[in-house]
């Protein structure tokens, strides 16, 4: 699988697993983005080019706040959300694109992203520990709930073995 096609799966796993709104509201905004993306210059005939740039200005916002809460919700991704506003705001906004990529806690990841698609060993590993100490402390929440722990695990194997086929740095 191309890796600049993870960040879609992600989202398309959680919206399809979710039992909540919120995660498949998260996937019918991550189609709009895509579409948004995706217009030729035929649809900015339809689409005032400034609109255009706001709204996706908005949903890189929209996403950067969902991987500050995902950093901080275990289930939740954070880097996913990252990574659309990245892109977002390459098409949109210099400045708050400037922004994400000199930021000191996620930026320095983000610029390796951005420029190679590619993630260190070191980051693969910090996000291994947070998935497997987060989805273990959820598992353990659910005791006796088999079907929910079951769930938790697939999700936790699909994003390990999804960080672990990146290409290392």
């Amino acid at each position: 699988m191309p890796s600049h096609l993870i960040g879609d799966v992600v989202l398309f796993l959680f919206a399809r697993h979710a039992k909540g709104l919120c995660y498949k509201r998260v996937f019918y905004i991550g189609i709009l983005v895509i579409y948004i993306n995706n217009m030729n210059s035929v649809d900015n005939n339809c689409m005032n080019s400034g609109i255009k740039q706001k709204l996706m200005i908005a949903l890189g916002w929209f996403f950067v706040i969902l991987g500050i809460i995902g950093a901080l919700l275990p289930v939740m991704p954070t880097t996913v959300f990252l990574i659309i506003a990245l892109g977002l705001f390459s098409k949109s906004s210099p400045r708050f694109h400037k922004m994400l990529l000199n930021n000191k806690f996620f930026g320095k990841d983000l610029k390796q992203w951005e420029q190679s698609k590619t993630m260190s060993r070191s980051s693969k590993k910090k996000a291994t520990v947070v998935i497997l100490i987060s989805f273990g402390l959820s598992i353990a929440i659910l005791h006796g709930r088999i079907g929910l722990q079951l769930m938790l695990v697939s999700i936790a194997a699909i994003l390990l073995l999804i960080i672990w086929r990146i290409k290392e740095s």
